[in-house]
């Protein structure tokens, strides 16, 4: 945490990405998920095969409405902090849905479909990892595996990491809890993952919750349940009591480059050059490496990261996920892209300039109209859109065809409780922006409008906050401003919750709307 001890970082994927985990493959294959929380499709997962200097996109482990909770997703639950792992031929994603439990998803091909997943009876708490020991490594002579994480969060178990034996083909625990080390400040230790480095044992975790005061630490055994020795140096990497981009670094996961080096992700937040500095993206993955001394520890002693605010990431070409919060399983609002594949699952892979959105609102206008629930979890998703990717972002809606009653347009989300909306009201037959924080509602500029199709709808995001434009097809196309809403609202202090912000397009009421969606 000193400005004298900065190294540079890179952006992977741009736009909330949080607590990325990392694995070695095949040699030379390096394998990357993230936290995806009520989105779906869920748990993205990419691959590089240059050390990571450039990733591409694989698929989504939970990319069935099956694989997903029954129960209505409200703001940041769903799938937390998972694990990818590689053993065999055989790819491990285990995680835990807050809404279910803790599970494992397995794949023999990356770009294929993943299993329905395997819940663990029996492991509370979140943030689960798995640690996998062939028969010459368990110094028991057999292949050997074991699941961490964090303890129960009913106050049953003291803070900490737990760990215990498990088996990953069939999901059940082979032996009891172990209790490993409580952290270094106590607060909040999370995020644990356990490797073996030669004949050492390491566990290392994240603590101080994921703001401000965020870092990892280190420690290190000769045997897996302890007892383990904390590195020295803890924390070995942190931006806490800096100025710098970005904040809140922690919730780590490496493999190994070689011997001596390995390759680090950690998540953080961008912000921006105000003061108290704003982050409104969310948080993000970030990509560095570090060498490992001659007593046996990475060479990161309260190590700070800077990444450019340039830096667009290192993925290799311009996709964008689609995603909507939670499935309607009723389908109430049925989302749909231009395409779906012959299974149903969500085929998310579309170009950001050209693309058409249908969004067939299946339900009744909720009447009164209440500003402040008209994206409760209860109502199913009533929205579709991408993540926004820098702070300096566009997204354009054109209305192609209006619902037959209701409320349609463009909407910056954060989450259920706080968005802006550009909207067109079947109604008062009016465009508007709409903003609410937390339930207190702010109503913008308006204008009559007769007739919405080909009403085009856009925001412009910059650092200080997001422009809403509208241009009026019944005076040529003629474009109005229709306000400003500052980013404080949207930042993560202030909205709440572990995800981002999402650039989207939606609809609720009657009838069926069609939208083309761009990015300019």
């Amino acid at each position: 945490m000193t400005l004298f001890n900065v190294r540079p970082a890179k952006l992977i994927v741009p736009g909330f990405h949080p607590d990325p985990s990392i694995c070695e493959a095949e040699k030379g294959h390096y394998v990357l998920t993230f936290s995806s929380f009520e989105y779906f499709p869920g748990l993205p997962v990419y691959e590089s095969f240059d050390e990571g200097k450039t990733w591409s996109f694989c698929s989504h482990v939970a990319a069935r409405p099956e694989q997903f909770t029954s129960t209505p997703l409200g703001n940041s639950q769903g799938f937390y902090a998972p694990t990818i792992r590689y053993h065999a031929g055989t790819y491990y994603l285990i995680v835990t849905d807050v809404n279910r439990g803790a599970m494992i998803f397995t794949t023999h091909d990356l770009h294929g479909q993943w299993s329905d997943p395997m819940m663990i009876e029996g492991w509370p708490g979140i943030d689960p990892s798995l640690l996998f020991l062939d028969a010459d490594e368990s110094g028991s002579g057999e292949f050997e595996a074991y699941i961490c994480g964090n303890e129960a969060g009913n106050g049953s178990e003291k803070p900490g990491i737990y760990a215990a034996r498990i088996n990953p083909d069939t999901a059940h625990l082979l032996s009891e809890r172990h209790f490993l080390i409580g952290g270094v400040t106590g607060s909040n230790p999370e995020g644990p993952h356990m490797y073996k480095r030669g004949n050492t044992f390491y566990l290392m975790w994240a603590e101080g919750g994921t703001e401000a005061g965020h870092m990892e630490c280190i420690a290190r055994s000769q045997a897996v349940f302890g007892p383990y020795e904390a590195n020295p140096d803890n924390p070995i990497l942190t931006n806490r009591s800096t100025h710098l981009s970005p904040q809140c670094i922690g919730h780590a996961d490496f493999a190994p480059l070689d011997e001596q080096r390995s390759l680090l992700v950690f998540l953080g937040l961008r912000t921006n050059a105000s003061y108290p500095q704003q982050g409104f993206l969310g948080r993000e993955a970030f990509l560095s490496s570090f060498t490992w001394n001659d007593e046996g520890w990475p060479d990161l002693k309260d190590q700070s990261f800077e990444v450019d605010p340039a830096d667009n990431g290192s993925v290799e070409s311009s996709r964008h996920d689609w995603i909507c919060p939670g499935v309607d399983r009723e389908q109430r609002f049925h989302v749909s892209l231009a395409e779906t594949s012959s299974d149903g699952s969500f085929d998310s892979d579309f170009g950001g300039v050209g693309t058409q959105i249908r969004i067939a609102a299946n339900a009744a206008v909720p009447a009164p109209f209440n500003y402040s629930e008209v994206f409760a979890a209860e109502h199913g998703p009533r929205l579709i859109g991408r993540r926004q990717l820098q702070m300096d972002d566009s997204f354009t809606v054109d209305v192609v065809s209006p619902v037959e009653e209701g409320w349609m347009g463009l909407v910056v989300y954060a989450n259920r409780d706080v968005w802006a909306q550009l909207m067109y009201s079947t109604e008062t037959q009016k465009v508007q922006l709409i903003t609410n924080d937390h339930g207190l509602i702010a109503h913008g500029h308006s204008f009559v409008l007769n007739n919405p199709e080909g009403l085009r709808l856009q925001v412009h995001s910059s650092e200080d906050g997001y422009r809403f434009y509208a241009s009026d097809p019944s005076k040529m196309g003629e474009c109005v401003t229709m306000g400003f809403v500052p980013c404080q609202i949207f930042a993560a202090t202030s909205a709440g919750g572990f995800t981002g912000t999402l650039l989207s397009a939606f609809a609720h009421g009657k009838g069926e709307a069609l939208f083309n969606v761009s990015e300019e």
